[in-house]
């Protein structure tokens, strides 16, 4: 005895769906039903108007729903593949309707798309050679949306509260020594900077003092 029941959304869509620019992305929900159901998906841009003007290509002018999202897909597959993102696609929301015939219409949690460009620096740090006692600052930056955050690390470890695009030593000791780089990161990418070596020469100072006969 086969029993039909409407359609049930098991594992719904995300608030977010994040991904890099040029990536293709698949969204879908899980879901039972009996028998089996159709798809809607539709689409809300950025760019889309609300004052009734001209929209998107893409979209159906005339077909949005009370909230302004233009269907734009329908069959059996329950799949929209979203193709070669760009920055401009950030901001575009979507949901799904599904239907068997049997009960409502049963409609997805809406997931909005962040179209991440990932962190590159732009200007590297710069090691060099400089006295005991002396200041030396190191400079980055870092292009890529959103805007990247910095952290700065000492021979592999992070330095506290260091996270500006400039790094400076003070005083330096021979301690100061050694390794420098930065780390940019957005939205879970993240990218290290070129290696700049620092070298401290540190004052002569005599261990064992001449002594007189």
């Amino acid at each position: 005895l086969e029993v039909n029941f409407a359609p049930e959304i098991t594992r719904d869509l995300p608030a977010q769906t994040t991904a890099n620019v040029g990536a293709t992305i698949t969204l879908n929900v899980d879901g039972e039903a009996s028998p089996e159901p159709r798809f809607q998906w539709f689409e809300k841009r950025p760019d889309t108007p609300s004052d009734g003007g001209e929209t998107p290509a893409i979209t159906s002018p005339g077909m949005e729903d009370e909230d302004g999202f233009y269907p734009i897909k329908e069959g059996n597959d329950g799949d929209l593949v979203l193709e070669n993102l760009t920055l401009e696609d950030s901001g575009t929301m979507f949901y799904l309707e599904v239907n068997n015939g049997i009960g409502e219409t049963v409609r997805s949690a809406t997931t909005t798309l962040l179209v991440v460009a990932p962190p590159s620096f732009t200007t590297q740090p710069q090691g060099d050679t400089i006295d005991e006692g002396d200041s030396y600052t190191m400079t980055v930056a870092a292009s890529g949306t959103p805007a990247p955050s910095i952290q700065w690390f000492f021979n592999g470890s992070a330095i506290a509260g260091a996270t500006g695009t400039s790094y400076t030593i003070s005083n330096a000791a021979a301690t100061d020594g050694g390794t420098y780089t930065a780390v940019a990161s957005n939205a879970g990418n993240e990218v290290t900077s070129a290696e700049a070596d620092v070298v401290v020469n540190t004052i002569p100072t005599f261990l064992t003092q001449p002594t007189g006969a």
